[in-house]
């Protein structure tokens, strides 16, 4: 079974009750690095958003527009029932798209698919910032909490980056050895990934 299906069915829910306790905006190194380059996001889209807790703190700071998806059953109006690979988001554009530790998680068949939604859904000039597991060399370990998945450490950044109008303005690894995790911010910008030349 894809892992896409299973947390749809099962386990987004179960990782949300497993991990409410540990979610906090004190010490989040994705809002710390918001406020280190002074983005003032006006819309902000979070994939992986679990409860909502990282949006509702950038409204309360920023007074921004919030959206998040999530595959698990959220009470939250602001929160969208959805993976990656298809976002269920149709017109919206966001100047902000954040993957809330959740790519580690996603179908290895699908990361094309969910750099090309995140590019769709995300303005001119914008940003999008990647925090999860970080890896130079991709490799898979098994997802303790459900037999037959995986988990997946990789530079996820790089699905972005092999375009020109993605640059990265950002980066921060934490940790050591497998266990290693980065929040990378990149700017999307076609103007200065394709300059007009005479």
């Amino acid at each position: 079974m894809r892992q896409a299906e299973t947390f749809r069915r099962s386990e987004g829910d179960a990782w949300l009750l497993r991990n409410e306790t540990k979610l906090t905006v004190r010490d989040d190194p994705v809002l710390d690095a918001i406020g280190s380059l002074n983005l003032r996001p006006s819309s902000v889209l979070e994939i992986g958003c679990s409860n909502g807790w990282r949006l509702k703190a950038l409204q309360n700071k920023y007074s921004c527009n919030i959206t998040g998806v999530e595959p698990g059953k959220m009470k939250e109006s602001f929160i969208l029932r959805g993976t990656a690979e298809r976002l269920p988001i149709n017109k919206l554009k966001f100047d902000l798209v954040i993957f809330g530790w959740c790519l580690y998680l996603c179908d290895r068949e699908d990361l094309f698919k969910i750099a090309g939604e995140a590019d769709r859904v995300l303005r001119e000039d914008g940003y999008l910032i990647i925090y999860d597991f970080f890896a130079v060399n991709p490799h898979r370990r098994k997802y303790k909490h459900v037999g037959g998945l995986h988990s997946y450490k990789y530079d996820y950044r790089l699905l972005w980056l092999g375009n020109p109008i993605y640059t990265q303005i950002y980066q921060s690894i934490m940790g050591k050895g497998d266990d290693m995790t980065t929040v990378s911010i990149l700017q999307k910008s076609t103007e200065k990934g394709w300059p007009l030349r005479d």
